[in-house]
């Protein structure tokens, strides 16, 4: 894997566009309680991205086809933004920069773009900044969360899945197995979510789901964490990094597979 930053614009326009693909990491600088850094986001995608290049070692060829693009650290965190620290615009800010950068790829000759999302705050921006780079482009234009590439149904909970879905077990795991010193365990707790009620006493009304409100972290818990954060362990979290390495290796090669915006 190559970095963008490092490459000069000759070796940029020497590249082939329909067998490279360009590697978007959004992320986000946000709370995460007490227990976690702000930049817990970015560090995760960071190490995906370390884990990635280590796997990619032994797939040159594959490896040789992805270009990475510099960390966009800063996200879209509304739901964060009555707490401390948390760095945040408008959607329609990111929306026209991360469009514009993708527009800067497609003019570099390149079709296949990969938006790795380590926020879920980001994910409804880049559904609208993948379909527009579509149109305008006819670019192959993927964006996903790095939680969708991994099967951890066997490492957690189901429903530390489904509740614990800001600073808690996993994330928390994550971080232990990446930066333990930027880590405060004695602050770690279980951090329980309204969500959780909600699941008991409505049929379809929830905060976030197949049917969703506009939501703020501190609706889920005071804290603005949900979770069992005091169950992680350093083990648990380069358990899951291999999966989420395994995911994304095989979704780099069906992006290098496909043919065009079809999938053909």
């Amino acid at each position: 894997m190559r970095y963008w930053a490092q490459m000069t614009s000759s070796e940029i326009e020497a590249l082939s566009g329909n067998s490279t693909i360009a590697v978007l990491p959004v992320a986000a600088i946000e709370q995460h309680g007490a227990h976690l850094p702000l930049g817990t986001d970015a560090h995760i995608a960071e190490a995906f991205l370390v884990d990635a290049a280590e796997a990619l070692q032994e797939q040159p060829v594959l490896g040789n086809s992805i270009i990475c693009l510099p960390m966009q650290t800063i996200g879209h965190s509304p739901e964060h933004t009555d707490f401390a620290g948390t760095l945040n615009a408008d959607a329609e800010v990111f929306i026209a920069y991360w469009q514009q950068i993708g527009a800067s790829v497609a003019r570099s000759n390149i079709q296949k773009l990969l938006i790795m999302n380590s926020h879920g705050g980001n994910s409804a921006l880049l559904d609208i900044v993948a379909r527009r780079l579509r149109m305008e482009f006819e670019m192959l234009v993927v964006a996903t969360h790095w939680m969708k590439l991994a099967n951890i149904t066997d490492l957690v909970s189901a429903d530390e899945l489904k509740f614990g879905v800001h600073g808690g077990q996993v994330e928390t795991a994550l971080m232990l197995s990446i930066a333990p010193q930027l880590v405060q365990m004695d602050k770690a707790g279980i951090f329980l979510s309204s969500q959780q009620r909600a699941t008991q006493n409505f049929t379809h009304l929830k905060h976030y789901g197949n049917v969703l409100t506009g939501w703020m972290a501190q609706d889920l818990n005071p804290t603005g964490v949900v979770g069992n954060a005091a169950s992680a362990t350093q083990k648990l979290g380069m358990d899951i990094r291999f999966r989420v390495q395994q995911g994304f290796i095989a979704l780099l090669n069906d992006i290098k597979n496909a043919n065009g915006v079809s999938l053909g």
